[in-house]
């Protein structure tokens, strides 16, 4: 029996600094404090960075990644359907896989008429961001921003991709030496991988480039 050992070298180091003058902290009635344009900075730059570089990873290393298609209501199970059944003749587990897609293709779901969406899920898939579940699929929606360009849908079970986070680190100084304010300072050392051995365990339909 051989084994076959994965070495890993985190390649997203990344950082922001900027600083909030306090007259103009001030000035805005407290609308410019530090810790809510924190909160802003990761919630519209570094999350979305980090999703969509992670999303990335996972279409680009896919296992499975038949032709762009473009979806449509009359399609999208079928299509659906055909990502479960690679992820089965590859014998990936079923419990566990996830199904990725855009607001667009959730409408799609929606409208059609061969799909039955159980919508009771548990507070703690939630958590996770599951909306609901398709067959076994634990459904995600994720806006476009997130994620790579021409995204259709993905099915993949976790146990293929890695994405660790070696430092996340975020400091709101007040008034360091040569601002009068507050310096706020943030890093993150991130990266995703997919498996050698899993890449199977992750289907990618793309859709046709606008």
């Amino acid at each position: 029996l051989d084994a076959t050992t994965e070495e890993f070298t985190l390649t997203k180091d990344r950082s922001f600094t900027f600083a909030i003058d306090k007259l103009d902290e001030d000035e805005t009635a407290r609308q410019l404090a530090a810790a809510s344009a924190l909160a802003r900075q990761q919630r519209e730059v570094v999350i979305p960075e980090v999703d969509k570089y992670v999303y990335g990873v996972m279409t680009t290393k896919a296992g499975t990644k038949p032709a762009a298609l473009a979806l449509t209501a009359d399609n999208i199970y079928t299509e659906i359907l055909k990502g479960s059944q690679a992820l089965d003749e590859a014998e990936v587990p079923e419990s566990g896989r996830v199904l990725v897609v855009t607001p667009a293709v959730y409408l799609l779901m929606k409208q059609c008429a061969d799909i039955t969406m159980e919508t009771d899920i548990g507070n703690d898939l939630r958590i996770k961001g599951v909306i609901s579940n398709l067959d076994g699929l634990n459904v995600q929606k994720i806006p476009a921003t997130h994620l790579p360009d021409n995204f259709g849908f993905m099915i993949a079970h976790p146990s293929a991709t890695v994405a660790p986070t070696k430092l996340e680190d975020y400091k709101v100084h007040q008034d360091p030496p040569g601002i009068s304010g507050s310096l706020v300072e943030g890093r993150i050392c991130y990266d995703a991988f997919v498996l050698d051995n899993k890449t199977k365990a992750i289907y990618y339909q793309a859709i046709p480039s606008a």
